[in-house]
């Protein structure tokens, strides 16, 4: 006899094998299960990029099959709760897609969503979607586990709907309107389990792991989801973090680690906790962090551990920019940022330690003079570290990429683009009902057009001269894309 599984958790699948780019399990939707399981409760995470055993590999390339299959798995673990991850558009698209599939074949089953689309979308997700039962709003450790404590599963459609829209961290149907209970229980670092490598299906598919030794961000800018996700940062207990690492060299088998905290290295103090565990995993790693709050003199001991990537957002160097987005408070602070990011580029190139540095463009407001202040910052930052990496013998030179400036719905960013498009005649490629399109600034302001914005993004792209072995280290650090970006068709979106 199968037996039954209380929570199954899905994400959405990549491309198959022979795809450029790195494989890896969804961290998400491991450290949720391993909070639930320690709670209690029977957990299995499916992953349609490895798990889908009973599909030829030539039907990996087709979406309709793979959800088809997707579906069909999900019936066949049995569970009592199904749980769907999404980070953004694409996998808001798959959870979607995947739960109308689902509730086809299994009508009385709950199917629930979390992560930063599902919690900015919620209301808009419970009004379209009614085969959709509710969305955990931030972060789901302790809404999931205390649904379940209160019966999650063990009904039907009415029973479902009053234990979501009476437990804390959930916003649900009821009726002909949506309901919440209130904010979940903050997490405490106490609650963190150890990841549960055993969750994984086929741990053995996978070459590169993502992990965060900390979580969320003490800043708040105006683009970014962390805020609302998870409102403050908290460091993982040490202990736990050692129990992972030396997990993933003896029960995994991956070549790279992804660390995602978006402050590694701002401590010291917590540096020197972390860098003898990551040298005793003897594999390389890369890391992410701001340009001002990563200690030049910090890098060395970094690289010595194994960090050979780090993902800096500068975002802009314009003072006007940096201060409509909130990286700085003030025009002294703007001027720190960029004396800070120089020394940081100089040190990485020093070090042997790749910086990439991603931008985002149009910023509302932004002006020709803007970009072209970004861009004169761009290639300082570029000749600074030709000049240390020769001195050095490393031969490193920045990767930079260029991204539209994003809107997404629950950011502070979004909270006041009407102002913003009012003031500086901004526009986007869709409104903010449009749940499976990213949306995106096309015009930053009446002087700077979206056709000026994507030559912007071209001369970024231009200003990366570091060759063949810079290239490759950075094209490491990407992921597969993902199998089809949407997947719900847009008669339905």
């Amino acid at each position: 006899m199968v037996t039954r599984v209380d929570v199954l958790l899905v994400n959405t699948p990549l491309r198959g094998a022979g795809t450029p780019g790195c494989l890896y399990p969804s961290l998400a939707n491991l450290t949720l299960g391993s909070f639930v399981s320690r709670a209690g409760w029977s957990v299995a995470l499916l992953d349609p990029t490895v798990d889908l055993d009973s599909v030829p590999p030539e039907a990996m390339s087709d979406p309709r099959a793979v959800l088809r299959a997707t579906a069909e798995a999900v019936v066949a673990t049995r569970p009592r709760v199904l749980g769907l991850t999404t980070m953004g558009h694409t996998e808001g698209s798959f959870a979607v897609a995947l739960a109308r599939e689902v509730r086809c074949l299994l009508p009385d089953l709950p199917i629930v969503l979390g992560g930063s689309w599902a919690t900015g979308y919620a209301d808009l997700v419970l009004a379209r979607f009614p085969f959709v039962d509710g969305v955990a709003l931030g972060s789901g450790e302790h809404p999931l586990a205390m649904a379940l404590d209160r019966g999650l599963g063990s009904g039907g459609h009415d029973h479902t709907a009053g234990v979501l829209a009476s437990t804390p961290g959930w916003l649900a149907r009821a009726g002909d309107r949506t309901m919440t209970a209130g904010p979940a229980e903050r997490l405490r670092p106490e609650d963190s389990p150890r990841l549960d490598l055993s969750l994984l299906a086929h741990p053995d598919r996978y070459d590169t792991m993502v992990y965060l030794t900390s979580r969320g961000c003490p800043f708040r800018c105006v683009f970014c989801t962390e805020p609302f996700m998870f409102d403050r940062q908290m460091n993982e207990p040490i202990d736990k973090v050692a129990a992972d690492l030396a997990a993933f060299g003896t029960e995994l088998d991956v070549g790279y680690l992804w660390l995602c905290d978006p402050l590694f290295g701002a401590s010291r103090d917590r540096l020197r906790e972390l860098l003898p565990l990551l040298e005793r995993g003897a594999t390389g790693f890369l890391f992410e962090s701001r340009v001002d709050k990563l200690d030049p003199e910090a890098i060395p001991d970094i690289r010595a551990a194994g960090g050979d990537l780090v993902y800096l957002g500068l975002e802009a160097a314009s003072t006007r920019s940096l201060l409509q987005m909130r990286k700085v408070a003030g025009k002294r602070d703007a001027a720190r940022y960029r004396d800070k990011a120089r020394a940081v580029v100089e040190a990485c190139a020093a070090s042997d330690v790749l910086p990439v540095l991603g931008v985002l463009s149009p910023v509302p407001g932004d002006t020709p003079a803007d970009i072209d202040q970004t861009i004169d910052f761009l290639a300082e930052l570029d000749a600074l570290a030709r000049v240390a990496g020769e001195r050095a013998g490393t031969h490193i030179r920045p990767f930079f990429y260029a991204f539209p400036y994003r809107v997404d719905r629950g950011t502070e960013a979004a909270r006041t683009w009407d102002t913003d498009a009012g003031a500086h005649g901004c526009t986007t490629n869709v409104g903010e009902d449009d749940l499976f399109t990213e949306r995106e600034v096309l015009d930053g302001s009446i002087s700077l057009d979206r056709a000026a914005a994507a030559a912007f993004r071209q001369r970024v792209r231009d200003l990366n001269r570091g060759g063949p072995d810079v290239m490759k280290r950075a094209l490491r650090s990407m992921p597969r894309p993902f199998l089809t970006a949407r997947w719900m068709p847009d008669s339905d979106a």
